[in-house]
């Protein structure tokens, strides 16, 4: 029977990619296209600024990418592949906390400028309904993001500090 520690990681390495992939389709296509506020620029600049949209839609991408790698990684751990116990190698394992801290700074900074982008844009503040809660949901999921992330550098930290085995409550090693 697979530790609780292992299903737990698996989870929200699936998790990550659950929401960078809401993300990454809500800056795309809701915010960006279809008229959504990054499209539709100022009325008196004839520039349009789609800083926050574009930061949502790189940030989201590298999450997807990453958290495909660490949920098969997860995957192979939770499998117990002995040939590939590399994976749960303690410089592996800080490597991956690393990388989780990253990712959960990268959701804030994109957290961050998608609300800072629905803010300062006048015109996307006369719309309503739909555009709003595309905006509220870009940042809202942006925020879940960080969450997640923050657990999963939090769970590799305990592993690390633990001499790297895969579950946390298993104690320095001896």
């Amino acid at each position: 029977m697979p530790e609780i520690a292992s299903v737990v990681h698996v989870a929200l390495a699936a998790l990550s990619i659950l929401l960078a992939i809401i993300v990454l389709g809500i800056t795309s296509d809701r915010l960006v296209g279809h008229g959504g506020f990054c499209a539709l620029g100022e009325a008196t600049s004839t520039s349009r600024d789609t800083r926050g949209c574009d930061t949502g839609i790189a940030i989201s991408a590298i999450g997807f990418v990453l958290g495909i790698i660490i949920t098969v990684t997860a995957v192979i751990e939770l499998m117990g592949i002995k040939a590939l116990e590399v994976v749960n190698s303690k410089p592996v394992t800080l490597i991956r906390a690393i990388a989780s801290a990253i990712m959960a700074f990268l959701f804030l900074v994109a957290f961050g400028v998608i609300v800072d982008e629905f803010n300062s844009n006048s015109r996307a503040k006369t719309f309503g309904g739909s555009l709003k809660n595309d905006a509220q949901a870009a940042a809202a999921f942006s925020f879940f993001s960080i969450a997640n992330w923050v657990a999963l550098m939090v769970l590799y930290i305990l592993r690390v500090v633990r001499g790297g085995s895969s579950s946390p409550a298993a104690g320095p090693p001896a």
